[in-house]
């Protein structure tokens, strides 16, 4: 139980860095923090940690052989994932945000960083975070980090789309070279 909790304040410990390491106009960030791109992951986000939170309480996994297998593994990946997270995050600097809001401002393709390895690292990271949570804390919800999967891959290609209108040759060379995730 130390473990879930630790994990579960790591996750809000993430989420107030990203809220306070965005360096956007407060109006800016309203209109980034209301829409269907924003809200919709964020609550699913939400329902995902509390499931596997309220299962880790109070009906786990059946004891097993490779319960400390999982756990140490989930532990892993969870911190790997946030740590791509906040690598990609720094790295971003004050072209955070989807690409279509911060065209205006982003002025060239960022590929330094987690971005030589993942076309979308934060994506990527937050993926991995849900993953290791669920197995970490042995979580029968573990399986629903196939939902932000597939929702995360449809905003991808949206962006992607979007950054080849941008930056046209240099980012199809770019997307040959790295791929959408891992």
């Amino acid at each position: 139980m130390v473990l879930t909790n630790i994990l579960t304040l790591a996750v809000i410990l993430l989420s107030i860095y990203w809220k306070l390491a965005d360096t956007r106009t407060l109006t800016e960030k309203k209109k980034s923090y209301f829409q269907r791109n924003t809200l919709l992951p964020a609550f699913f986000s939400f329902t995902y940690f509390l499931l596997n939170y309220l299962s880790a309480r109070f009906f786990p996994l059946p004891t097993s052989e490779v319960d400390i297998l999982m756990t140490y593994s989930g532990v892993v990946v969870f911190f790997l994932g946030i740590f791509i997270c906040v690598w990609a995050r720094i790295t971003m600097g004050k072209s955070w945000g989807t690409p279509a809001q911060n065209l205006k401002t982003q002025k060239k393709l960022i590929t330094t960083g987690p971005f030589e390895f993942s076309r979308n690292p934060i994506y990527a990271g937050i993926i991995l975070i849900m993953l290791g949570y669920g197995l970490a804390v042995q979580s029968y919800f573990t399986i629903l980090v196939l939902i932000p999967m597939f929702y995360f891959r449809h905003f991808a290609i949206e962006e992607e789309n979007i950054l080849e209108k941008k930056f046209g040759k240099v980012y199809l060379e770019y997307k040959k070279k790295v791929p959408r995730f891992f």
